[in-house]
């Protein structure tokens, strides 16, 4: 997750915006980024909090700091992209009632002029995963 926001992060500081909730990682350049998920990663493992694997680390890190993945950095136009469509707020409401509510809309950053989804369905928990 923290790979993910750094990335979503320089997509809108490459299109222009001076949100203050990027100040934090507006310095992060592609090279850090690749370093600090490959150390988050070494982190799991050290506490214990997934099993060891000599390939996992290295092939998510490789991957992160790839040609491809440095051409997705560097990508103009991404931000817009970023907001949330109806649909997820439809899908998120569904799952968790309540969650499209003006609170929660300013925090997934959803334009003003999209309408509250009416819940569909309550969501069904089919498996739970601890660490």
């Amino acid at each position: 997750m923290i790979h993910d926001w750094i990335f979503t992060a320089r997509h809108c500081i490459v299109d222009g915006e001076n949100n203050p909730r990027f100040d934090q990682v507006r310095d992060v350049t592609f090279d850090d980024s690749s370093e600090i998920l490959g150390e988050a990663i070494r982190g799991l493992v050290e506490a214990e909090r997934v099993q060891p694997n000599d390939v996992a680390g290295g092939a998510i890190t490789t991957a992160v700091g790839s040609v491809i993945a440095k051409g997705l950095w560097d990508k103009r136009g991404a931000c817009k992209d970023l907001i949330v469509k109806p649909k997820d707020v439809a899908a998120a409401e569904a799952a968790i009632p309540g969650s499209s509510r003006l609170i929660a809309r300013r925090s997934f950053r959803l334009p003003p002029e999209t309408p509250p989804v009416p819940v569909q369905r309550r969501a069904k928990i089919i498996t739970r995963v601890t660490f």
